[in-house]
């Protein structure tokens, strides 16, 4: 079995590997004049920058969501607070109608009574 390669000095092989070792992310194969390799290589580095840009914005727009979310749900919370609040009010001032109406109905039956023995 006879390698041959018939590229010139300048050809090259790149790759980028995940942080584990064990699977490659990309690669690529580079060949030509050195120009045109540079070329390859800016145009490579240029798209991985790009790339990152993009996972920075929607890193950038999960979080401020995740904030949004955050916030309406202290808003909510909030509100239930006051609602669980106006409710207390709301059944305290039954109560305390409950009270005075069978006072006052003991004070009607009282005076009804009166009136009838008179």
């Amino acid at each position: 079995m006879t390698d041959t390669h018939t590229g010139s000095q300048t050809d090259a092989f790149i790759a980028k590997v995940n942080p584990s070792g064990n699977g490659l992310i990309y690669s690529t194969y580079l060949g030509g004049s050195s120009i045109e390799v540079a070329t390859a290589i800016a145009a490579a580095v240029q798209e991985q920058g790009a790339a990152t840009q993009e996972i920075t914005r929607s890193t950038q727009f999960a979080a401020q969501g995740t904030k949004n979310v955050s916030e309406n749900m202290t808003g909510v919370k909030a509100d239930a607070d006051s609602a669980a609040a106006a409710a207390e009010n709301v059944k305290h001032a039954s109560e305390t109608l409950e009270t005075q109406s069978q006072h006052l109905g003991e004070q009607v039956s009282g005076f009804l009574s009166k009136i009838r023995a008179a």
